[in-house]
């Protein structure tokens, strides 16, 4: 998030966590336009009490130089101008500040799904995962998975080392009315194959974080 303000934030570090977001902000242009360049995912959030003569050349350097998507957060005392200048510079979303978790949550999820390319294989730690072949490895030795546990694998395998949380897991792959509850099934059962197959502890492959969702250890 670029921002002047230190008042800009409400919320902890862990609450934004819990919705699955890691929060960092900056206050000037340079080091924000840095960590979009150090992580191609990350989503620039830029604040209108950034102080500058031209806010749409701010939001434009930002948009060109992120891979991802850039927000603009707005202040009560902007006027709906401040809106449409970044609206036409080309933001994917307004987000009302001060910024809570769930704010940023209710913009997040308004944007439209990335395209994202899926690599061949990816490798976190032992795991690996073949979409090729639709085979997975741990410690070389292949495990075998149902399709939907498949795709949790792979999905846990692209977001690393970010964690996933349950809701996200849950949207996509979780099955029946119950579908956080069949994401917590499948992922007993990946970790009892795991430890049945290669003697690896039921934890050592994917990490579960508490009120967040899971990891995959590397």
């Amino acid at each position: 998030m670029l921002s002047t303000d230190p008042n800009v934030v409400r919320g902890t570090v862990a609450e934004f966590r819990h919705f699955g977001a890691s929060l960092i902000r900056r206050t000037d242009i340079i080091s924000a336009l840095t960590e979009l360049i150090r992580d191609p995912h990350t989503i620039l959030l830029v604040s209108s009490d950034v102080a500058c003569q031209d806010i749409a050349a701010v939001l434009e350097l930002s948009i060109a130089t992120s891979k991802s998507t850039v927000l603009f957060g707005i202040h009560p005392s902007n006027g709906i101008a401040t809106v449409d200048t970044a609206i036409a510079a080309g933001v994917g979303g307004v987000v009302d500040l001060p910024l809570t978790p769930e704010r940023l949550a209710s913009a997040l999820r308004q944007l439209p799904p990335a395209s994202v390319e899926v690599p061949s294989t990816v490798a976190v730690g032992a795991l690996l995962v073949d979409t090729d072949r639709h085979r997975v490895e741990l410690y070389g030795t292949p495990i075998t998975t149902t399709p939907r546990e498949f795709d949790i694998l792979l999905m846990l395998a692209m977001s690393y080392p970010r964690i996933v949380t349950l809701d996200e897991l849950a949207d996509t792959h979780g099955g029946g009315t119950q579908r956080q509850a069949s994401i917590r099934v499948m992922v007993a059962g990946l970790r009892s194959r795991f430890a049945a197959l290669t003697g690896a502890p039921r934890d050592a492959v994917i990490e579960t974080h508490r009120g967040i969702g899971y990891r995959l250890a590397a």
